[in-house]
């Protein structure tokens, strides 16, 4: 589903009286520094023929180029205007999101907001704005996480920019990125975050996974590095949910006072990292997740991995039936958002479906 671009000035104009009808200060200051960097990005047709332009950028604009085509042509996403823009900037992140859950339990902070529904964090595109925010939830006794995010979707409403940072992201990363956001732009469902965080992963997954193998092969070192990438990250995930479950099991018991819950936990916590740190030569074959013993990590850390990948099981059994054909798995979320089935439902509905189909009745 593509949405009609209005001009900019239009858009510009429509969105700063949307956050000034639906709230004060902070979608007012954060949509404020977003106009800033939609009205300063250049549009990459005009960076790349800038003959000021280093060639590290004009390699990075074309690989990007090649990705969006075989995003679109070959997977199905909406191209849209989508990262048709530039911005050059010395930051690293686009923004910083707070998380945070209950000190004692994995239930979680949200905010609603127009357009996208109820959201489980919050977005700042200043670092001290959101350590501020981050601090004021401490004080409310939650646990709270703050991470930089290199890019975000306007889902459609907006042309996402490139960032110069990006540059200098691996290919895997980068052809993720860009896949996951466009999936995100393709469809998104108000209120259902989960759901679409899920979607757009196994999209973003599997995109990148078919176009290094499509420009690589299966052979090249390209290849190798997001296979072991991969690899890493489902099992990593996997170690943050077991830990998950210790400390759910550990809030069970209600006959713990606050201080004793507090020192178990952090127990749990830390003897999980030092077995973690113990094996990982023997367990893991990068360097990405080695420095999570070093990581101060808390519920609202752990609850990062059901939002993103919880449930991926049954996009991937949809996939397996669909014979792995990517294209084909975008397809058939299309009428989703007219659907009056809730999204996980409708994914149940998909299953059953194409189970029949594959496995008809004799």
């Amino acid at each position: 589903m593509t949405r009609p671009k209005l001009p900019l000035l239009i858009r510009t104009i429509s969105l700063t009286l949307v956050v000034w009808l639906h709230s004060g200060c902070y979608l007012v200051t954060q949509a404020g520094f977003f106009l800033g960097d939609q009205l300063t990005a250049r549009p990459v047709h005009r960076v790349y023929e800038d003959p000021r332009t280093t060639a590290e950028t004009h390699d990075f604009l074309a690989l990007v180029r090649d990705i969006l085509e075989f995003a679109e042509q070959e997977i199905g996403l909406d191209r849209s205007s989508n990262f048709t823009r530039y911005i050059a900037t010395e930051r690293t992140s686009v923004a910083y999101v707070v998380s945070a859950t209950k000190e004692f339990s994995f239930e979680t902070y949200r905010r609603k907001f127009p357009f996208v529904g109820e959201v489980p964090y919050l977005g700042f595109y200043r670092r001290p704005a959101a350590d501020r925010f981050a601090a004021q939830l401490m004080t409310q006794g939650y646990d709270v996480w703050v991470r930089g995010v290199g890019a975000f979707s306007t889902l459609g409403y907006f042309s996402d920019p490139l960032y110069s940072y990006m540059a200098r992201y691996p290919l895997h990363r980068l052809a993720n990125m860009l896949i996951h956001e466009l999936a995100h732009a393709t469809l998104w469902i108000p209120g259902e975050v989960g759901f679409n965080e899920q979607y757009a992963t196994i999209i973003g997954d599997e995109g990148a996974r078919q176009y290094i193998l499509s420009r690589h092969g299966a052979e090249s070192e390209q290849y190798r590095v997001l296979e072991d990438s991969a690899v890493d990250s489902v099992l990593y995930r996997a170690d943050m949910l077991e830990l998950r479950t210790r400390l759910s099991e550990l809030y069970a018991e209600s006959h713990l006072d606050e201080d004793s819950m507090r020192r178990a936990k952090q127990r749990t916590i830390t003897d999980h990292q030092q077995e973690f740190a113990a094996a990982y030569d023997e367990r893991y074959r990068s360097e990405g997740y080695r420095r999570y013993p070093e990581l101060e990590v808390n519920n609202a850390y752990l609850s990062l991995f059901g939002l993103y990948t919880q449930d991926l099981s049954y996009f991937y059994h949809l996939y397996e039936l669909l014979g792995f054909d990517l294209a084909a798995l975008v397809d058939a979320f299309r009428d989703l958002p007219s659907s009056d089935l809730a999204p996980n439902e409708y994914l149940q509905t998909l299953i059953i479906k194409h189970s029949s189909a594959a496995y008809p009745e004799t």
